[in-house]
């Protein structure tokens, strides 16, 4: 599962999701994360899910790693926020909250698993595909994402969406940053590459960075770091410094 996550497998990703029920399993969840309805904000411009008129098996498959299925930033960031927590998804607003006021949460998993899921996180920045939003300031997780553009009949394989998720600080996430590029071009810097990791990935670390201090986000002990490498290690993995596409 950590390989699977950290380096983005399609097929490990389809695998795990026929493991855990298929198809009826994936939407339930899918529908637990609202990604069957349009976002709840306080404006009138929100857009419904694009979602699968039928469900074959090779609708279950590429769904599960972000193929034949669309929803908006917002809703995304509102997921990937409930999930890595404490396990509980707060409804997005655009309106200044009391902190002292009581928010009704949806739970969507348990408290062990946003635990696991922050670690997978923090070891996709470490040594898996987002190693370049690594930072010295701040322990951070995240995942990338490269989606080729729909056309007409298919997909255009020579324009893609890259994007990166990252939160921090990941021991105890206060803020998700999502970055999607629209059809970047690789060039030098990227060795011509326009994945995800490559591209948005380095943004993501830079709006970190400048706005940790600006927000009163401390800068993360590095016995944070340690004590993620240990169970890294206590997992049967071993630290690696190589770059992955």
């Amino acid at each position: 599962v950590p390989e699977i996550f950290m380096y983005s497998s399609n097929i490990g990703t389809a695998k795990m999701a026929f493991a855990a029920g298929g198809a009826e399993a994936l939407q339930s969840f899918f529908q637990k994360l609202g990604f069957f309805a349009a976002p709840s904000l306080e404006i009138v411009e929100v857009a419904k899910p694009q979602t699968p008129r039928r469900w074959a098996d090779v609708t279950t498959a590429t769904t599960s790693f972000g193929h034949g299925f669309a929803i908006t930033p917002i809703q995304f960031v509102e997921a990937v926020g409930g999930l890595i927590g404490d396990g509980s998804m707060a409804p997005t607003t655009l309106l200044r909250r009391d902190p002292e006021q009581a928010i009704a949460r949806k739970k969507l998993v348990s408290a062990a698993t946003a635990d696991e899921l922050r670690f997978l996180m923090w070891l996709t920045v470490a040594q898996g595909t987002g190693t370049r939003a690594k930072l010295d300031s701040y322990a951070l997780g995240g995942k990338t994402g490269t989606a080729e553009k729909p056309a007409r009949g298919g997909y255009r394989h020579d324009a893609v969406l890259a994007s990166f998720v990252g939160a921090f600080p990941i021991q105890a996430p206060r803020y998700v940053v999502l970055v999607m590029l629209d059809e970047p071009q690789g060039d030098a810097s990227t060795h011509g590459y326009r994945y995800g990791g490559w591209t948005s990935a380095p943004v993501v670390a830079r709006i970190i960075d400048r706005i940790g201090p600006l927000l009163g986000v401390p800068p993360t002990p590095k016995t944070v770091n340690e004590k993620m490498e240990e169970r890294l290690v206590a997992g049967g993995y071993e630290l690696q410094s190589q770059q992955h596409e």
